[in-house]
């Protein structure tokens, strides 16, 4: 998630910068997911599941071969999946890809237009936005809406998500969701809502 690089690194212009100079090399694919977030996935990463297909790994092939060096943006039209895949197998090959989740339909787009998805993630992403809100309900129970974070991070895991505090805090913080301030006992974290 790029809200947890904007959380270790503390300049978030430069984060930008060297994501997209990363992007545009095809290293890493800038994902946008369902909730409004941005994921940061390792092309090498992103090509490992290529035999998950349901038509085989010739349609992944030719998915990861023609069009990923080629579209390194958020998403394409049926058009440029037409031209980089050839007219004999873009039809095809469309449908196998929605299947796999390596191309979701545009949700708000007027034409014929996919996002890059990634297959399998469902179970991870539900246990990041269910995280997301355990964390964030959390802190609204608190009196003003705060606690120290040592607090908060001696809780240990949360119920409904398989990743831990540690994760989500920084998932909260770079969103800009929390707010971290230094008082004299520790950092104390604020919803933002109610700075």
């Amino acid at each position: 998630m790029v809200t947890q690089l904007y959380t270790l690194l503390p300049d978030r212009t430069k984060t930008d910068k060297e994501l997209d100079a990363l992007r545009l090399g095809n290293q890493v694919r800038l994902l946008q997911l369902p909730h409004g977030g941005v994921a940061a996935v390792p092309t090498d990463a992103y090509s490992a599941g290529r035999n998950a297909t349901r038509d085989g790994p010739a349609t992944a092939e030719r998915f990861l071969s023609l069009v990923l060096p080629r579209h390194t943006g958020f998403g394409l039209t049926r058009t440029e999946l037409a031209e980089a895949l050839g007219p004999r197998h873009a039809a095809a090959d469309l449908e196998a890809l929605l299947d796999w989740g390596a191309l979701t339909r545009h949700p708000t787009a007027q034409t014929a237009s996919y996002i890059f998805g990634l297959p399998d993630a469902g179970r991870c992403l539900r246990s990041v936005l269910e995280g997301r809100l355990e964390l964030l309900t959390m802190l609204q129970r608190r009196w003003h809406g705060e606690t120290l974070e040592a607090e908060l991070l001696r809780k240990g895991r949360l119920r409904r998500s398989t990743l831990g505090v540690l994760w989500h805090l920084r998932d909260v913080l770079g969103a800009g969701l929390v707010v971290r301030r230094e008082t004299a006992v520790g950092p104390m974290l604020r919803l933002a809502t109610r700075t």
